[in-house]
């Protein structure tokens, strides 16, 4: 159980400094970032990952 308003796990502590921390609309922008993120034809390995 968490105590004293202290986080129980790291899952927990990761929300709440999401939601304070990071609005919103940047986190949903960069979970549709991720999620599209695409190898081209001709892309490296290396440069894919940068």
């Amino acid at each position: 159980m968490a105590s004293k308003g202290k986080p129980k796990d790291w899952a927990e502590f990761s929300e709440r400094f999401n939601k304070k921390y990071i609005p919103r609309t940047v986190r949903n922008l960069k979970r549709t970032e991720f999620q599209t993120i695409r190898q081209q034809t001709r892309e490296l390995v290396m440069q894919y990952m940068d």
